[in-house]
């Protein structure tokens, strides 16, 4: 959450699903924490696939180069999507 506030994002308590991570130089493995029980499964697959992104934070930080500029995944090799989301899940 703090390397995110220092580049001016500002996620909500309902988006600030990480409650852990481990990576290495190529992978990031997130337990994730959804918050949003009862509500809407758009919503709670919506919030899922946002802590997914944010963990890659752990691959490499906000910015990619010199120039500072933000860094975010432009690909998915493959999602597994379900309809009824458990409290904890994995991104990996």
């Amino acid at each position: 959450a703090e390397a995110f506030a220092a580049a001016g994002i500002e996620y909500g308590p309902s988006y600030r699903v990480i409650e852990s991570l481990a990576s290495n130089a190529g992978e990031v493995l997130a337990r994730l924490r959804i918050g949003v029980d009862g509500r809407d499964s758009r919503l709670r697959t919506a919030v899922a696939l946002d802590g997914a992104l944010q963990a890659t934070i752990a691959l490499g930080g906000l910015a990619s180069g010199a120039d500072g500029a933000l860094a975010l995944p432009f690909s998915l090799q493959s999602a597994v999507l379900g309809d009824v989301w458990p409290s904890v899940c994995f991104a990996w």
